[in-house]
């Protein structure tokens, strides 16, 4: 594509910070959260934003870790436009704000040792709080201290001739 002369140089967009207000406003809101425990390919957190931006939930929170990818510029490239309607949190720990959270939010974690949900099973049963749903890292998963914050531990029901989805794929 040729660009006609015009260069644009952007800044990059800062990772906010959860305050009371912003977890009041989203339990107010009852917004669906998605976090990300260690998701270190850049690539796959471009296409957990896209899959967020899709479904409409608008926030996904990281936790301050050095093996957790941030929205840089592969991340934009393969989200295709989806960044712009997500806003990125950082927090010191995930395991803190959870402890959190379980006042207005449902914590599901994905886990290869959960049980198996399907997503018309848990339309059938309800959940008796607003979803945030934790994926883990590409080969650990979630860590076990989040694992054991969780109000359900679920997991994707597959053929069994490979371990697991992508963690994008299972996002989506």
């Amino acid at each position: 594509m040729h660009h006609g002369g015009i260069v644009a140089v952007i800044g990059e967009r800062p990772l906010k910070k959860v305050t009371p207000d912003v977890l009041a406003g989203w339990g107010r809101a009852r917004a669906p959260l998605l976090l990300l425990d260690r998701v270190s390919n850049a690539n796959n957190v471009g296409a957990i934003v896209r899959t967020a931006a899709f479904f409409g939930v608008n926030a996904i929170i990281v936790a301050d870790h050095p093996a957790q990818a941030l929205p840089g510029e592969a991340a934009w490239r393969v989200a295709e436009g989806g960044m712009e309607f997500v806003d990125f949190y950082r927090v010191p720990a995930l395991a803190e704000l959870c402890a959190e959270l379980k006042r207005h939010h449902f914590l599901i974690g994905t886990s290869l040792t959960g049980q198996q949900l399907s997503p018309s099973a848990v339309k059938a049963r309800g959940l008796p709080r607003t979803p945030a749903i934790i994926l883990g890292n590409e080969e650990k998963g979630i860590a076990p201290a989040l694992a054991a914050l969780c109000d359900r531990l679920v997991k994707i029901p597959g053929a069994d001739s490979v371990e697991s989805l992508n963690v994008s794929a299972a996002a989506a």
